[in-house]
């Protein structure tokens, strides 16, 4: 195990979570400028380091704007400040579990040629603790009942995943580790909010339909 890049990562990990709970707490106000600075910043990425062919290009410039369209229809009209800070809890708490589980406890390769570090150990934990600690948060501030807890973290931990497999996709396709090395221990903006990238569509169609 690569113990330094786990270092560096639980470092820059929590930074990151103080950092977005930070700005979400105290400057709400400003997200949407936040998050299009954020958004920049990852089609930069994408622009400058992704060289596939022209289709391949534009299906990920095409979900990443789809991305960028959805969490900006909810923050303007579906916003709730507690719900995106549940909604930014489990995307974090899913990503930082499953991947310390699978880095201590990780055997079983889920995709072994497309993301090597996913195993089956570390979902099987990131999704376990992960509904059990938002279960508690749930049950704590009364944000859903019941069902819609279930139906909420389902559909941001499977997309959550699905966005982490995409981009480990794209890399794989034009033999990348890391979209950057902006961020120590974690590449780029976009190897960190891949999760976050698909995650944000299913948190505004659920507030579009069942909230």
């Amino acid at each position: 195990m690569d113990y330094k890049n786990l270092y560096y990562r639980t470092l820059s990990s929590l930074f990151l979570i103080v950092l977005l709970l930070s700005s979400i707490y105290f400057l709400s106000k400003y997200l949407f400028i936040i998050i299009t600075v954020l958004y920049v910043i990852i089609f930069y990425e994408v622009f400058k380091i992704f060289k596939i062919n022209s289709f391949k290009l534009l299906f990920l410039f095409f979900y990443i704007l789809v991305s960028y369209i959805a969490i900006q229809s909810y923050l303007i009209y579906f916003y709730n400040p507690i719900i995106f800070l549940y909604f930014v809890l489990i995307v974090v708490l899913f990503d930082s579990i499953s991947y310390f589980a699978g880095s201590l406890f990780g055997k079983t390769k889920i995709f072994i040629n497309l993301s090597p570090s996913k195993t089956y150990e570390g979902l099987f934990f990131g999704i376990l603790i992960t509904l059990i600690i938002s279960y508690f948060i749930n049950y704590t501030f009364f944000i859903f009942n019941n069902y819609y807890y279930i139906v909420f973290n389902l559909l941001v931990i499977s997309t959550a995943f699905i966005g982490d497999i995409l981009e480990s996709y794209f890399k794989r396709k034009v033999n990348l580790k890391d979209s950057s090395n902006f961020l120590p221990g974690h590449g780029g903006f976009f190897d960190r909010f891949d999760g976050f990238i698909l995650s944000v569509i299913p948190l505004f169609l659920f507030s579009y339909y069942l909230l």
